[in-house]
């Protein structure tokens, strides 16, 4: 029986509004995209994790089994640089109460995205910002991003969703490109024709946990790929 809610996507910010293109696929296979919650990776606030935490609890309470419950994380979760930060260990509880619940639960994770985003606190608007502005910042020596367009990432997960094999698991969609974020100011460098003002936070060599990818299909090449996507938002 098809679904004949209004609603599958709950949220408002940038990743719930790319999704509102695929709204009748989501009805149509009965699923719900929960992209609620806290945007800003650094919060340290307990009181709006916690409250962020709370309202997904509240939300499953009465939720419909028949229904499929896609919940958006992030692929940081497998970073050990940045997976003790209040936000992600929020988020890694959060999927372990789905997990625990009785419900054909799917988990997306998602690495950087690129996109049409008011969000200053993103990876690639903070950096855009700084060196527009001319502004100094801080840059993580060591540091590695996937980075990855949210057409792709729409397009991705619509066909992990709308594929019935993917029940009660997690999908961590990523390119299969790393970038430094040395690689990324010199990219927007370019793009901006002005210089970054910048010095480095110097960080231990890490590797990421062991992970299963799901990459997005394309046939770009490393570099054509971040350059193609900045120069389209940028």
């Amino acid at each position: 029986m098809i679904s004949t809610f209004k609603n599958p996507i709950i949220g408002s910010g940038f990743i719930a509004k790319n999704f509102q293109r695929i709204k009748k696929k989501l009805i149509k296979s009965n699923a719900i995209l929960y992209a609620a919650g806290i945007s800003d990776s650094k919060i340290v606030d307990k009181k709006k994790l916690i409250k962020e935490f709370s309202r997904i609890k509240s939300y499953l309470k009465n939720f419909d089994n028949k229904k499929k419950f896609i919940y958006i994380s992030t692929f940081t979760v497998f970073d050990p640089l940045r997976n003790k930060s209040p936000y992600i260990v929020n988020k890694m509880k959060i999927e372990n109460f789905l997990k625990e619940k009785n419900i054909n639960y799917l988990i997306l994770r998602f690495p950087e995205i690129i996109g049409k985003s008011k969000n200053k606190k993103t990876l690639i608007n903070f950096i855009y910002d700084k060196i527009k502005k001319r502004e100094k910042f801080e840059l993580w020596k060591n540091s590695l991003r996937n980075i990855v367009d949210i057409e792709d990432v729409v397009k991705t997960s619509e066909k992990i969703i709308l594929n019935n094999y993917f029940k009660k698991r997690s999908i961590n969609i990523i390119s299969k490109h790393f970038y430094s974020a040395e690689n990324i100011v010199k990219i927007i460098e370019v793009r901006l024709k002005k210089k970054a003002n910048y010095r480095y936070l110097f960080l231990k060599k890490t590797k990421l946990k062991k992970f299963e990818p799901y990459y997005i299909k394309n046939n770009f090449k490393k570099h054509i790929y971040i350059k193609k996507i900045i120069k389209k938002y940028y």
